[in-house]
Formats: structure tokens, sequence, C-alpha cells
């Protein structure tokens, strides 16, 4: 998870100021971390979007700008900013949507607006990578967490406005935070 890193720094710095504390970082599923914190197995998850579930709260942490990613041999490849009617024109490759709602709802509203429409490519399998996809079709996009250098890919900048996920703590209602969850909670808002 990209947001993980960004995460590490806070939990670090949790760790310090509450030296005798033990902290465990988890990754699971997005539904076994809200399953974790509602059933009290863990006090906080992070998620990108949001929940709505009876007893739990979401606190919004901060804002990751989407990376569009194209081959290196894409038609589009070379250019500085594209516009999502461009990349319209060209297959989108996402993971089916029962398995990553929040994208393709991200994809949804983001092209509400405009007069075209996303042309969806098969979907990714599972056990597939986005990044080999796009090698496996270059005409192809798709949507990435994070900016992460792969070779054969390049990263485009939307011209319109950006593509955004928010990333929020995810922790049970009827619970009293305690001293290092609080500055660990201080800390993810910061960082």
């Amino acid at each position: 998870m990209s947001f993980a890193t960004r995460s590490l720094s806070a939990i670090a710095g949790a760790r310090e100021a509450h030296p005798g504390a033990e902290i465990e970082f988890v990754i699971k599923p997005f539904r076994q971390r809200i399953a974790a914190v509602a059933d009290g197995d863990c006090d906080l998850a992070l998620i990108r979007g949001s929940v709505d579930q009876p007893g739990l709260t979401v606190e919004e942490l901060w804002v990751e700008d989407l990376v569009i990613a194209v081959s290196t041999a894409h038609p589009l490849a070379g250019r500085e900013n594209v516009t999502l009617a461009e990349l319209g024109n060209y297959p989108l490759l996402l993971p089916p949507e029962q398995e990553q709602v929040l994208l393709h709802n991200v994809v949804r509203n983001a092209f509400a607006d405009l007069p075209t429409r996303p042309a969806f490519g098969p979907p990714i399998p599972p056990d597939h990578t986005a990044t080999m996809e796009l090698v496996n079709r270059p005409d192809a996009w798709t949507i990435l967490y994070a900016d992460t250098p792969a070779e054969g890919i390049a990263a485009l900048r939307s011209a319109g406005r950006p593509l955004r996920v928010p990333v929020s703590a995810v922790l049970r209602s009827d619970m009293r935070p305690s001293p290092i969850l609080t500055t660990l909670l201080s800390a993810l808002h910061s960082s």
C-alpha cells in the first residue's frame, strides 16, 4: 500500500512518544481491515475512500493524487498533460469493480461531466499487475495509487481536475482513544 510508507513515520513518532507501547502494523484487504476495527481486534484501520457502517467513525487524514499510467509505447506517452476526453479514446484497464469499487467510482465521477465515457478494456485479473497489463496492451491506460517507477511505464498528468482519493482512519465510534492512539492520529494528520 502506497500510504503505508507515509504512515510509517507517524507510527515511528508515536512509538517514540510512548516507548512502552506496542504498535503492530498489519496489512489486510479492505473488508478485513474494517471487520478488525468493528470487532475490536484493531484500534485503527487506514483506508482509501470512506465506509458507512454503524458503530464506526471515519476521520479523513489526507488526500492522495492518483496516477494515470500508460505504456511508454502508448500514443500519449510523450505528452506533458492529457485530458480525460483524450484518454476516453483508449481502453481503460482496471480490476473488476467488486474488487476496486473506489477506483471505479473515481472514474465515473471524473467522466460524469464529460460528453465521452471511458472505453473499458478487459478487467485486470487478480493475479496480474496493472503495469504488466499496460506492457501487454500498449494502447491502454490505467490509474495507480502511487507513482512507482516501472520499466516501460509512463506517468501522465491530468490537464483537468486531478484524480484524487481521501485516505482516512476508521475507528470504533464507542472507543475512547488511548494516549498512543491520540498521538498516532495527530501524527497521521500532519504527515
